[in-house]
């Protein structure tokens, strides 16, 4: 799961006013691979709820390429997958300290995000291929 709070959340791992306990989750489920990153670019996802689908990309980023990075992702991705039929919304989080890439796309069908797949070539602030992964929406809540 994806989860998002506040920067200044200090405890993030059972915030207050959680509505689940962490530690009631982990043994009702395998233990949680935790990571932190940072919500770079993130679009309306007022229909997040319309994604029954979702497609993350995960790249290693060169060491100081991550704003070249970034900003690959606001001036190339967002306009060629926003004109794609069938791709609802996405969103970038970065991990500064890791070089660490996470693109995740949101899409109304499992056709719509097949047809659309983008190469998994290295490009020149990749430190290496993309690791990609295929996922169900099971639930979406954006207030």
């Amino acid at each position: 799961p994806i989860s998002f709070w506040p920067r200044d959340r200090e405890d993030r791992e059972n915030p207050p006013g959680s509505f689940i306990d962490i530690f009631v989750v982990d043994k009702i489920l395998d233990p949680r691979v935790s990571n932190s990153y940072d919500v770079s670019v993130m679009t309306d996802m007022s229909n997040i709820s319309e994604a029954p689908r979702a497609r993350i990309n995960q790249r290693d980023i060169q060491p100081g390429k991550m704003e070249e990075a970034i900003s690959l992702y606001r001036t190339n991705v967002i306009p060629e997958f926003g004109a794609l039929q069938g791709c609802i919304d996405g969103i970038l989080l970065t991990n500064n300290d890791a070089n660490k890439l996470v693109a995740v796309s949101l899409w109304s069908s499992n056709d719509a995000m097949l047809e659309s797949i983008p190469p998994n070539d290295p490009n020149n602030v990749s430190a290496g291929p993309v690791n990609r992964y295929y996922s169900d929406v099971v639930y979406a809540y954006m207030s």
